[in-house]
């Protein structure tokens, strides 16, 4: 699940590259629901597109099946 209050760009291209290195060929990514979350500083969430768009495509590219849920 990402929450992009949790995990910041930097470390999610980390997890990739460590995840592909390790052999892992499928991976999947679960958008996190903000929306009447307990939390509120985890509310607003949001990456801004493009970015967000770059680096699922970047994930895309290094492993045989990679999905957004």
């Amino acid at each position: 699940m990402v929450n992009w209050n949790l995990i910041t760009p930097e470390r999610f291209e980390k997890l990739l590259q460590k995840l592909y290195e390790k052999g892992v060929q499928n991976f999947a990514v679960q958008k996190c629901r903000i929306q009447n979350c307990y939390n509120g500083d985890l509310e607003n969430a949001e990456l801004e597109p493009l970015l967000q768009n770059r680096l699922f495509n970047k994930a895309g590219d290094m492993f045989e099946q990679f999905v957004v849920r």
